[in-house]
């Protein structure tokens, strides 16, 4: 045998408007306080104000530059004085070649 449920007297409206008023009894809980929104801020005084130079990087100049790898072979005792130099520069010996590398470009080929 199938019990029923109680009835319930209220209309479907009766009902909507009474769950209405449950969960915005509850969103109310949580709302913050309104923002007042101006045009401008108060404390800035736009008719003396001056116009700054650009100071950002071009676009271009914040991509990523495309380097490519180049093997370079040493023999044992020019490596182990190369690792020698790097170490005590508190440096790997790939960068330190590639300082010496550009050091010495820049004073053949000054727009490098």
């Amino acid at each position: 045998m199938v019990k029923s449920l109680p009835s319930d007297s209220r209309t479907e409206t009766e009902k909507l408007e009474s769950l209405a008023q449950d969960i915005g009894a509850k969103g109310k809980k949580f709302m913050k306080k309104n923002i007042a929104y101006t045009d401008e801020p108060s404390d800035v005084d736009l008719d003396n104000a001056r116009r700054v130079a650009d100071f950002l990087p071009r676009p271009a100049d914040l991509t990523l530059k495309k380097e490519r790898g180049v093997t370079v072979r040493f023999n044992e005792l020019m490596l182990s004085e190369i690792k020698k130099v790097a170490d005590q520069k508190g440096l790997g010996v790939s960068s330190l070649i590639r300082m010496w590398v550009l050091d010495r470009l820049k004073k053949t080929q000054p727009h490098v």
